[in-house]
């Protein structure tokens, strides 16, 4: 995503700087950049701005809260579902990430909101619920529900989206521990054996966790759940009590490995010291 060794595109960088005067004239002047055939190319046109980020003009204006060229870019009929190139963001979500896990409590304006609604009255409601990267990953709400504190600001988009029914991601909620809404989601329908983009179900992913006996038994415990799921290989053809015995560095360790072994958890890798994995067929 950050390209710093490659120069900054003045378009983008004017964009993420709320220069609209900037951006206009690029607009009238489009045919000066020689990868654009046509005035519309320029809104689908991705370059770096001055932080080093590569997206299009109507991300970069939306990640800083740039109102005014927000409204160019969209009076000019820039999509606000398209994806950019190096992570499969939209504007929207450049918006709600884009300044960084620090600096979102004290990021979120009155332009901030002004900026999203612009945004979302241009939108599907699908694309608004789209989640991060691929399926499984944090939608935009369980990225607002992480911020610690959140402001008046944020807790207006927060209103927003709960009003569209925004989804919930269910890995999102097993990692964060979040046991309610969990069993929420499961009512709802949630598959329990829902996979990230590696391949990494939800056993795998409590591994990593540091007080996650208490999600193991809720998940384990559950009628949704199968031998499959508690054995499936990720993508280092690793099972989630591989993952524990790799992974888990919590005084739950042995406590979730003889829960998996009861259930049925069998391992397929045998992780040495150094913590790389070798193939094996026989365990302890």
């Amino acid at each position: 995503m950050k390209n710093r060794k490659q120069p900054c595109s003045p378009f983008i960088t004017a964009s993420a700087m709320g220069n609209v005067n900037d951006v206009k004239f690029f607009w009238d002047n489009y045919y000066m950049n020689w990868q654009l055939t046509r005035q519309s190319d320029l809104l689908l046109y991705e370059g770096i701005d001055f932080t080093g980020i590569r997206y299009t003009g109507l991300m970069a204006a939306a990640r800083f809260d740039r109102v005014d060229v927000v409204e160019f870019f969209l009076e000019k009929g820039a999509d606000c579902s398209q994806l950019c190139s190096s992570n499969s963001n939209n504007a929207l979500m450049w918006l709600v990430d884009g300044k960084g896990p620090r600096k979102r409590e004290l990021s979120f304006t009155k332009s901030t909101v002004t900026t999203f609604k612009l945004l979302l009255n241009r939108m599907k409601v699908k694309d608004v619920h789209q989640s991060y990267t691929a399926l499984g990953e944090p939608t935009l709400l369980d990225i607002l529900d992480d911020i610690k504190w959140k402001n008046c600001y944020c807790k207006q988009i927060i209103a927003i989206l709960e009003k569209l029914c925004t989804p919930r991601s269910f890995l999102c909620a097993v990692y964060t521990g979040d046991t309610e809404l969990v069993v929420q989601l499961l009512n709802n329908g949630d598959d329990i054996g829902t996979n990230s983009y590696i391949g990494e179900n939800a056993l795998h992913l409590l591994a990593w966790g540091e007080e996650s006996l208490r999600m193991y038994k809720l998940l384990l415990n559950h009628p949704a759940m199968t031998k499959e799921i508690i054995n499936e290989l990720d993508r280092e053809e690793k099972t989630p009590l591989d993952a524990v015995y790799c992974w888990n560095q919590s005084v739950e360790k042995d406590d979730i490995i003889a829960l998996l072994k009861k259930k049925g958890g069998i391992r397929n890798v045998m992780c040495d010291e150094d913590n790389h994995d070798k193939r094996s067929d026989v365990f302890d």
